[in-house]
């Protein structure tokens, strides 16, 4: 740091020569202080673009080339800050490890995972709310996470609480061919 003047360098390759900084930090660097469109790719983000669009062929998700692939596509536009949050909030909230509470999951109706398990007819996960029901909306012209409850429209883990969100523009993206 001291040969850089206290600043941090705006290229992965420089990144990844710094002691401790690995392809999550460097990503996490290059989307937050240089606003390049980088995957924070990590084992929720890695379960949601799976579940949704199909699995991975290398067991290390940060090398797997599918995975690399289709996540830089997804977070290619000028919210990828706010497109890596709804992902993680989403895997985090509502695509869970084990337990997916797929019926809550906007994204259900295009979802691999969720059509292959009611082809099955295996049983998914309800979620008992006491009073109103929460609805978890990933992507929309602004693509972020939000949660709706009783009418409100709120960010979820998210520090972009000033945007409005609807389901009505939900850009999808195609993915890459997997290599056989």
């Amino acid at each position: 740091m001291e040969e850089r003047a206290d600043s941090l360098p705006s290229s992965r390759s420089e990144l990844e020569q710094l002691p401790g900084i690995g392809q999550y930090i460097a990503s996490a660097v290059l989307l937050t202080l240089y606003n390049q469109p980088e995957p924070l790719v990590d084992v929720n983000m890695s379960r949601v673009l799976e579940r949704f669009f199909g699995s991975r062929k290398l067991a290390d998700i940060r090398y797997d080339p599918y995975l690399q692939t289709l996540s830089r596509r997804i977070v290619n536009s000028e919210r990828s800050l706010q497109v890596n949050w709804a992902i993680l909030d989403l895997g985090a909230l509502v695509c869970k490890n084990g337990t997916p509470l797929c019926l809550q999951c906007p994204l259900r109706a295009k979802c691999k995972f969720y059509k292959q398990r009611t082809l099955r007819q295996v049983e998914l996960p309800i979620a008992r709310v006491a009073e109103a029901t929460t609805v978890y909306v990933v992507a929309s012209s602004e693509d972020v996470c939000t949660s709706r409850t009783s009418g409100s429209t709120e960010i979820v883990s998210s520090p972009y609480s000033d945007l409005e969100l609807s389901m009505d523009d939900t850009p999808m993206v195609d993915a890459p061919s997997t290599p056989e």
